[in-house]
């Protein structure tokens, strides 16, 4: 188990995540159930870069007006106070609303850069709530496999596959950023490894994992991978985006076929 003083060697990341901690229980209360803090962070695939803090906090019953108020005050504070609190990423849940593939109905959600908590339809999926219940910090509250049901592989890859047919068909509906399409190419990766294996992974082993699948494909992988980390040179939207077309060939081909 991951503990918060493992994280030392990201300067005030663990600050944070104490003030994060804090500050919840101030605006919840007792509605509180838990707060899990999860995603690359947990899954030893960190880039501070780029990478987002993903938590979940998860609730006795729906958040209050009132509670939400107090939400949005702590999450302010946490951004004004430095790097780390603009980065949080997650929502707040109540436990009746947690199911295998995903959480049903609106959440309180925190996106990263914005910092404003913001009521609205779950996006959370199977993929999701798995690596929450295998891969999380618990900062507050019961193990999450004692929280979150448990996630079946034919949930996962139903999942997976809904996801993967989103991401192959993104191009297609907006004028994306490089750094959107390297984040497209490595979730098209992270998609086809788990409906391979019925796990979770880290961006970087699932990229790795389909250029060994696909020698073609690790033009387009590396490149991904550079944009992630900040080292992408000038020329990476070119090869993204020249190289997608046959990433999506590649990724319909060894994804599962319709009945």
């Amino acid at each position: 188990m991951v503990v918060l003083s493992e994280l030392r060697h990201l300067p005030g990341l663990q600050e944070m995540l104490v003030a994060f901690q804090d500050g919840v229980r101030e605006a919840v209360r007792d509605n509180l159930v838990a707060i899990y803090v999860t995603g690359s962070l947990l899954m030893g695939d960190f880039e501070a870069a780029s990478s987002d803090v993903d938590f979940l906090v998860v609730t006795r019953h729906a958040l209050s007006v009132e509670e939400v108020g107090r939400v949005a005050l702590a999450h302010a504070r946490l951004a004004g106070e430095g790097y780390w609190g603009v980065r949080l990423e997650g929502g707040y849940a109540p436990q009746d609303a947690l199911r295998s593939w995903g959480i049903v109905g609106h959440i309180v959600a925190v996106e990263p850069g914005i910092g404003v908590p913001v009521v609205g339809p779950s996006d959370y999926s199977a993929d999701n709530m798995l690596v929450i219940r295998d891969h999380s910090l618990t900062l507050h509250g019961p193990d999450p496999r004692d929280v979150l049901p448990p996630v079946s592989r034919d949930v996962l890859t139903a999942a997976l596959h809904e996801y993967l047919g989103e991401l192959v068909a993104a191009p297609g509906t907006s004028e994306p950023s490089t750094t959107e399409v390297a984040s497209w190419v490595l979730n098209i990766a992270r998609c086809l490894y788990g409906m391979q294996t019925g796990r979770p992974c880290a961006k970087s082993e699932a990229a790795t994992w389909l250029a060994g699948a696909d020698p073609a494909l690790a033009p387009i992988l590396s490149t991904a991978l550079a944009v992630r980390s900040g080292v992408a040179d000038a020329s990476a939207g070119d090869t993204l985006r020249a190289g997608f077309a046959a990433l999506g060939e590649a990724a319909q081909a060894m994804g599962p076929k319709e009945n």
